[in-house]
């Protein structure tokens, strides 16, 4: 009988959960197709109605400081995400992934 229990509850939780992940790739979607707008990045502006949105700053790469977040593969092949600090014009720094790329055969 606990078992049966157990097992409902489960699946309540389960249903729960769907519903809340379809909501939040429906916003997730919503905002990938939103025109970008210029935004100045704030620790005190991360609230829940910006979670989600496009956007651009302008600032200054700090290639000096880059990390190589590694061993990451793709397609079968080894690499790397590279994460680059950018200082922004408007003040702050935030991290930018500028991707995966290829770990180079001479470096293994």
């Amino acid at each position: 009988m606990l078992c049966v229990i157990l097992l409902c509850t489960l699946g309540a939780w389960q249903i729960k959960r769907l519903a809340w992940k379809e909501d939040l790739l429906a916003k997730i979607a919503a905002a990938q197709t939103a025109d970008p707008q210029s935004h100045a990045f704030l620790a005190n502006d991360l609230t829940a109605q910006n979670e989600w949105y496009r956007g651009y700053v302008h600032g200054t790469y700090r290639d000096d400081l880059a990390i190589k977040i590694a061993p990451r593969t793709e397609d079968g092949k080894v690499g790397f995400h590279l994460i680059v600090p950018l200082t922004l014009n408007s003040g702050g720094t935030v991290l930018v992934n500028r991707g995966w790329f290829a770990q180079e055969e001479d470096t293994l």
